[in-house]
């Protein structure tokens, strides 16, 4: 059966205790879901559930999937499903539309990084005992395996590779380009898909009670450029895990960041019937274990292509995930190793996480949403490979 993507939506993203860290992950994901049933003028009482992807919940929204549509208007009966990623979210409803459930999910993705630091004691820099607790920080703890941090794997990777710092620098330069070439160039495109959220300013500037809307993405960078990171100082919490020379900077890492992505899931008919178009097709989502979780996206590309018979040649586009410079170009390094080479002009074509920051489940719908306007424009198939924690790679593949 297919599975029919519908306009994808998303908030500009934020960088972490940046331009949307007043708003909280509910708000977030309510501006969404507003936004496209706005664009839809889909009746949210016809939608059948409400699904979300939320990896650090906070104390605002216990099931964010039905706080937050209730605060966008949907009905009292509503019924919310909360996961932890916004692509398991995604495969939720894909398989209970295939399953005969329903036919019309609406499925948003969200996170706040600066809500969740916000929560912790002002002093918190990686643990605190607060009386007989300890208390850890997210947004450390969030990216380490076996309780090593995922930028001392990355900096050992990269040795194993053979991937210089240049390279690493040179590669966060270029998503920085193409993300802000992306914004320029498809101004419309991006206007339509955007949901742009009226954000309460305290403390100053505008007045409290005035609001100022947010309309781009916070993190791209115009003139970004391996020189200008060149200076960057390696990170030092990373140093001491393994015996390699450090290459990690923030520079070529993946900022925090605060966003929401939004989109329906229905089936062609149920699309056709509502005069709405599908942006892509959902065709399957595959998962794969891996010891590497840097490498996770890699693997689950590979067996995506394997189970469905698909050349890399095939491919119109792909979505890798850039929470280090080096992880794409790893993943890239395994895939050659593997025979498959998907040319880096078809790899993350309008910029990525080291442009766009790492709204952790929020990211991997946005991938997915990116590659579906991508399809849409350009015709083909193509994957969205993504990293969720402990190692777990899950691959959309896409086509129109």
């Amino acid at each position: 059966m297919d599975v029919a993507l519908v306009n994808p939506v998303r908030t500009p993203f934020g960088l972490y205790m940046g331009s949307l860290s007043s708003l909280n992950a509910r708000d977030l994901a309510a501006f969404c879901l507003r936004d496209l049933i706005a664009k839809t003028s889909v009746n949210p009482a016809e939608v059948d559930e409400v699904i979300a992807g939320w990896a650090m919940p906070d104390f605002y929204a216990p099931n964010i999937a039905r706080v937050a549509a209730l605060d966008a208007g949907f009905p009292e009966s509503e019924i919310g499903v909360q996961l932890t990623t916004g692509i398991q979210a995604l495969e939720y409803a894909a398989d209970r539309i295939r399953a005969g459930e329903g036919d019309l999910y609406a499925v948003v993705a969200v996170e706040s990084s600066s809500a969740v630091k916000n929560a912790l004691p002002k002093t918190t820099n990686k643990r605190t005992l607060l009386g007989p607790r300890l208390l850890i920080d997210p947004l450390w703890e969030l990216y380490k395996q076996d309780r090593i941090p995922l930028g001392a794997y990355a900096d050992n990777l990269a040795e194993q590779l053979g991937i210089t710092r240049q390279q690493q620098d040179e590669y966060a330069a270029l998503s920085h380009k193409r993300a802000f070439k992306a914004t320029k160039k498809y101004k419309g495109e991006f206007t339509d898909a955007i949901a742009i959220p009226d954000r309460p300013v305290y403390d100053g500037m505008p007045a409290p009670g005035t609001s100022t809307r947010i309309a781009s993405d916070e993190g791209v960078r115009m003139n970004a450029s391996a020189a200008s990171f060149s200076g960057a100082r390696t990170d030092e919490r990373f140093a001491g895990y393994f015996p390699c020379a450090p290459t990690i900077t923030l520079e070529n890492s993946a900022p925090y960041a605060d966003g929401a992505v939004a989109l329906l899931v229905t089936t062609p008919e149920r699309a056709a019937s509502l005069g709405l178009t599908a942006t892509a097709f959902l065709d399957d989502i595959i998962a794969v274990g891996s010891r590497d979780p840097l490498l996770a996206p890699a693997l689950a590309l590979e067996k995506t292509l394997e189970v469905h018979g698909i050349a890399a040649a095939d491919l119109t586009a792909v979505e890798l995930p850039e929470l280090f410079a080096c992880q794409l170009l790893a993943n890239q390094l395994v895939l050659r190793e593997k025979g498959i080479v998907i040319p880096a002009e078809g790899i993350n074509v309008n910029g990525g996480a080291l442009a766009l920051g790492e709204a952790y489940a929020a990211t991997s719908l946005r991938m997915v949403a990116s590659l579906a306007h991508e399809l849409n424009r350009r015709g083909g198939k193509g994957i969205a490979a993504t990293m969720t924690q402990a190692g777990v790679g899950r691959a959309a593949l896409l086509r129109r």
